[in-house]
């Protein structure tokens, strides 16, 4: 059976290609493109391996060890941009924020399930 290491090789090199040669010379929507790739070359090797990356009777122990170093990070950032008058008001906090997490879970699913 086919392993992870062409996967990652070629994920790792969809992203150098892009950051490296394409994202000064042709227009922001390329990055579309490589997202798609980025995300086909996961999905394929998923089905491949039959392996997800996510179990959900790990989700909650997980998310319990998560909170435990993350809630005191983010009040710890929160009350230095208080402190030093850094905090802006944004419009559309909440739809930025849904992105973020997807994008921060693909990222996650990505390093879980091919680079690790």
């Amino acid at each position: 059976m086919l392993g992870a290491m062409p996967f990652t090789v070629a994920v790792l090199s969809a992203i150098l290609v892009y950051t490296w040669f394409l994202d000064h010379r042709l227009p922001r929507n390329v990055v579309n493109v490589t997202i798609a790739v980025v995300a086909a070359l996961g999905v394929w090797h998923s089905r491949r391996a039959r392996e997800w990356g996510l179990d959900r009777r790990a989700f909650l122990p997980a998310l319990r060890l998560a909170a435990l170093f993350t809630i005191p990070g983010v009040l710890a950032i929160l009350l230095a941009g208080v402190w030093l008058g850094t905090i802006h008001d944004r419009r559309d906090f909440l739809g930025s924020l849904g992105w973020l997490v997807i994008w921060g879970g693909a990222q996650q699913w990505l390093l879980q399930t091919l680079v690790l």
